[in-house]
């Protein structure tokens, strides 16, 4: 059975800082609860490269709207206007240490960590272990944890869980709205979201949030913003 990582933040960002302060404790904690100097190693690499993940989500998409803008420069610009320079990406090499499956060796971390025969209250807070709650959880704590994906034709895959829910309530901001509007009610994943087209029919950065509906209601809190951006 996969390991469950319900207790884990929600949101890449909050990932990373949550696993920073983890991996610290963890260091410390680490030999009490049963774990090897080569576990502890794997930890701490594991946090590195979701800080690295963190940052560059950041930097990737400022290159991509910088490429956008020079390219618009280029092709649409008044003739004569001086040539911009081309923005250079940072540096994207993933830290030392970096391997597949986080989440999981995050999850399976922490299930040994719940049963070692040392394993406190203090060791719980300290982590930032979230206790787990079942499906019984309030409503005024449901919060949706959707993924985007891009498709040719200005078009927004959105995957949703469900569970005991009716569906989910999205919203999308575009470009630079600050602003949210409706972009539809859906029973079920994926839901497809129909971009309109932006001008000279270049890529649109689209932000997407969403709550889930108990019946015709959204209840709960709103998911983390994700963001992507458009194939036209």
């Amino acid at each position: 059975m996969r390991p469950s990582n319900r207790w884990f933040p929600l949101g890449l960002a909050k990932q990373a800082a949550w696993m920073r302060n983890f991996a610290t404790k963890f260091a410390e904690q680490a030999a009490e609860l049963g774990f090897s100097p080569a576990e502890v190693a794997e930890v701490e690499a594991d946090a590195a490269t979701l800080a690295w993940l963190a940052q560059n989500q950041v930097a990737v998409e400022n290159f991509r709207r910088a490429a956008a803008s020079y390219r618009r420069h280029v092709l649409s610009g008044r003739p004569g206007s001086p040539l911009n320079d081309f923005p250079q990406p940072s540096s994207l090499t993933p830290p030392p240490g970096t391997a597949v499956g986080v989440y999981r060796r995050i999850a399976e971390a922490v299930e040994r960590i719940r049963v070692s025969p040392n394993f406190s209250a203090e060791n719980e807070a300290s982590l930032g272990i979230r206790p787990i709650r079942g499906e019984s959880a309030d409503l005024n704590d449901a919060k949706p944890n959707p993924s985007l994906t891009a498709e040719p034709g200005n078009i927004v895959s959105v995957r949703f869980k469900r569970g005991k829910f009716t569906g989910i309530d999205v919203q999308m901001q575009l470009d630079a709205e600050k602003e949210w509007r409706p972009a539809g009610r859906f029973v079920r994943s994926p839901a497809e979201l129909h971009i309109p087209a932006g001008p000279e029919n270049l890529p649109r950065l689209v932000r997407i949030r969403a709550r889930y509906l108990k019946g015709n209601d959204a209840v709960g809190q709103y998911s983390e913003i994700d963001t992507i951006s458009t194939i036209p």
